[in-house]
């Protein structure tokens, strides 16, 4: 009854190590709703109904807007409570399942020990749910998914609203399968009760979107104060805000926008490397993707997969555009070859839709890169129509003669945009060209700011309200503000979100933040939940490989950034939160083993043995790379070296790639010889007084600028925003430096300039 599908918003299931499903012989599910907080707590009990002694493993997962609670365990007359422990103390405590973010995201599974054939067990497991708002109601997930016969379960409810001054309007299920069992019976005008039996319910699927609670509330605007949390060392106080879109009717601009602005977003790039892709097409698709991340805009995240028979993903999350990862993705993109079979695309789609979390503030835009029909067509349509509203697809085909209508078909559907090449030298212009287009919808793009009557009791703000470019109209948009001592001297805050939508409408939204607001102590859960958000998104910039993990909060903490992971580590412990930084656990009695030491020592051996033999493999892998190469070569003619040599040698190609991801070039004797300037006129010629490191960087990228305007302007399609970055960075530090026009220092420096730049026009 309790679902074992990964699909679901939470999911609940038993099974033996051998892989049998356990049915449950009745659940009890209680809960209480108050405001927009729902505190979950299901009891299952099971029993083993087999010839013999089990090992029983319990899976559980919970989407992004739960939070863990408590799991405990009746098994053997015995209860067992599991804690969220450092994941470092796994050599004193017997570690059943780290809880790694990650997990949490997906299925987790605890072994919770080992039943006798024909004894009962029962499990317990609490966890916090954020109810989402839509258009003034609230909705509750119910964990309820039945794909065998129900037997019994037994539901007992409290719906409060958040203060007893507000109104309950309405409470109701929304009409789904036998829910009629379960009376909601108001007590008080803000306080409802919730109880009933659902038995014997006939074989089918249950689908639980549609199994909700959904509540109407009297107050607008509604925004949360935890209690006193005088033992946390980040803050005291946790003020949770919801924010609902407005449903406002933009109209598309009657004029395509020209401007070029590209607002920051996920960029999702997939290339096509299946085997009909050899030679210059993939060299020119794979020096479009480094064109194409050096034009990102700065606070963008990315990710590139590649796609052929099956598919292979560059990092496991999107990360952050800045110079380090920029700079590995063009290492791995060096690497791409043409050799992975057909040209299926469903597999590589799936695994954006389902395993790519989304990203507060950022919209997602897919970008596909491909030379042929795809062969999946089917199973291509099914995932696209099924999430053809959560991104735009934007396709970029390559080829004569074949119409491509799969890909219009997809880049309709999903709003994108597609383009045709047919001269294999349009690739980089042609993406360029996509990147500009997915930048003209702006229907969702906002910008948003906050202020307060009295910021200086604000520690910080999650997610950064200037962070946020887009909205997801479809979701909840929660804020979650960590106060200070000083606020106990004020008592109220008014925190006001300004809003601009498209075509400049400003709208205002006003909160209270009150003291005489704060929860009941026991409800500690409520900070729990501000906590568990600011601790994740922590952990997610860190899989991003963010340059500043705190990036993404507003205000500054009073803790640096070496000390964080300690500080949180603690706090996450304390306040028992299952992330990136614990573990879930009991404790057992650890018998000694002194051969242990000698153990681990030979699992040292081992591993250093295998990472040798799969470098050895690699190498020999390598080898048969450059003899299928050279196949390719003697295959395709001189066509193939002459692209090779191309992308490998022109100044214009090492240039790009040397771009910092600021705008600014750093300067390097090896950038000069690749201009083909030398040294001592560089400085000899340099207009600027200052002659520091850092401003020989403002000189070469002003050089930079003036080079690629004179010598490389029939390629301005392809580097436009890489020029644009470079131009604005270097208006900013005119200003505040003080810095003359250097335009005749320029021109002095390249009088008689005879650039050795092959253009693309092979």
């Amino acid at each position: 009854m309790i679902s074992q599908n990964n699909l679901q918003k939470v999911s609940f299931y038993c099974q033996y190590s051998s892989q049998i499903i356990v049915e449950e012989i009745d659940t009890k599910y209680n809960f209480l709703v108050k405001g927009f907080i729902a505190y979950h707590e299901i009891h299952l009990r099971y029993k083993n109904q087999t010839a013999q002694n089990q090992i029983v493993i319990f899976n559980f997962r919970l989407s992004e807007d739960t939070c863990f609670e408590n799991l405990s365990v009746v098994i053997n007359e015995k209860l067992i409570t599991f804690n969220v422990l450092d994941k470092k103390q796994e050599n004193q405590l017997d570690i059943i399942k780290e809880g790694s973010l990650s997990e949490s995201q997906g299925n987790t599974s605890i072994q919770i020990g080992k039943i006798q054939k024909g004894k009962e067990f029962i499990i317990c497991f609490k966890y916090v749910e954020l109810l989402a708002e839509k258009e003034q109601n609230f909705y509750m997930n119910l964990p309820f998914y039945q794909e065998k016969l129900l037997q019994k379960v037994e539901i007992n409810g409290d719906i409060y609203a958040q203060n007893s001054q507000d109104l309950i309007i309405s409470a109701e299920f929304l009409d789904c399968f036998n829910l009629n069992q379960v009376k909601i019976q108001q007590v008080k005008n803000y306080h409802f009760k919730v109880n009933g039996e659902l038995s014997q319910m006939s074989q089918g699927y249950f689908q639980q979107e549609k199994a909700q609670l959904k509540v109407q509330y009297s107050k607008n605007n509604i925004s949360i104060l935890s209690s006193n949390q005088k033992n946390s060392e980040i803050s005291p106080y946790c003020a949770i805000v919801n924010f609902t879109p407005h449903q406002l009717q933009v109209k598309e601009p009657f004029i395509t926008n020209t401007n070029d602005q590209l607002n920051k977003s996920e960029f999702i790039l997939i290339i096509d490397r299946s085997q009909s892709m050899q030679g210059p097409k993939m060299e020119l698709a794979k020096e479009s993707l480094i064109f194409f991340l050096k034009s990102m805009p700065i606070g963008s995240i990315y990710n590139i997969i590649s796609f052929g028979s099956t598919y292979e993903i560059m990092f496991d999350q999107s990360v952050q555009f800045n110079d380090q990862n920029v700079q590995n993705s063009i290492q791995k993109i060096d690497q791409f070859t043409a050799n992975m079979g057909a040209t299926n695309v469903s597999q590589a789609l799936e695994y954006v839709y389902l395993n790519l979390n989304d990203y507060y503030g950022l919209q997602k835009k897919i970008f596909i890169i491909t030379d042929g029909e795809f062969t999946d067509q089917k199973q291509t349509q099914e995932i696209v129509s099924k999430n053809q509203n959560r991104c735009n697809i934007n396709a970029l085909c390559i080829g004569q003669d074949i119409q491509f209508q799969q890909a219009i078909e997809i880049a309709n559907k999903t709003r994108g945009f597609f383009q045709h090449v047919t001269n294999q030298t349009q690739i980089i212009s042609k993406v360029m060209l996509l990147l500009s287009q997915s930048c003209q919808n702006l229907s969702n793009s906002i910008q948003m700011e906050s202020s307060s009557d009295h910021d200086d009791c604000i520690h910080c703000i999650l997610p950064n309200p200037k962070q946020i470019t887009f909205i997801d109209r479809t979701k909840t948009l929660r804020f979650y503000i960590f106060l200070n001592k000083k606020f106990e001297d004020v008592k109220k805050i008014n925190f006001k979100l300004t809003t601009t939508y498209q075509n400049n409408i400003k709208i205002e939204d006003n909160y209270i933040i009150d003291i005489q607001d704060q929860a009941r102590q026991e409800d500690v859960n409520i900070y729990k939940v501000g906590l568990y958000q600011l601790i994740k998104q922590i952990i997610i910039n860190q899989w991003r490989k963010c340059e500043d993990i705190l990036e993404n909060i507003s205000h500054s903490f009073n803790f640096s950034q070496s000390n964080h992971i300690k500080l949180l580590k603690k706090e996450a412990i304390k306040f028992q939160i299952l992330c990136g930084y614990t573990a879930l656990a009991y404790q057992k009695q650890v018998k000694s083993n002194q051969q242990k030491p000698q153990q681990q020592k030979q699992q040292t051996i081992q591993k250093l043995f295998s990472c040798f033999k799969k470098q050895v493999q690699k190498h020999d892998k390598n080898n048969v790379m450059v003899a299928q190469i050279e196949d390719i070569s003697q295959k395709y003619g001189d066509d193939v070296l002459k692209i090779l040599n191309f992308v490998k040698q022109n100044p214009y190609f090492k240039v790009i790639r040397l771009q910092k991801i600021n705008g600014l070039w750093e300067f390097s004797n090896d950038l000069l010889y690749t201009l083909n300037l030398s040294a001592e006129k560089f400085d000899k010629i340099n207009p600027i007084s200052n002659k520091t490191s850092n401003f020989r960087d403002i000189w070469i990228t002003m050089i930079i600028i003036f080079w690629l305007q004179v010598f490389c302007n029939k390629l301005i399609d392809q580097h436009k925003f890489i020029l644009k970055k470079a131009v604005e960075i270097i208006e900013k530090i005119k200003q505040e430096q003080f810095i003359k026009d250097t335009t005749t220092a320029l021109k002095q420096l390249f009088e008689n300039y005879r650039p050795a730049i092959i253009q693309l026009t092979l």
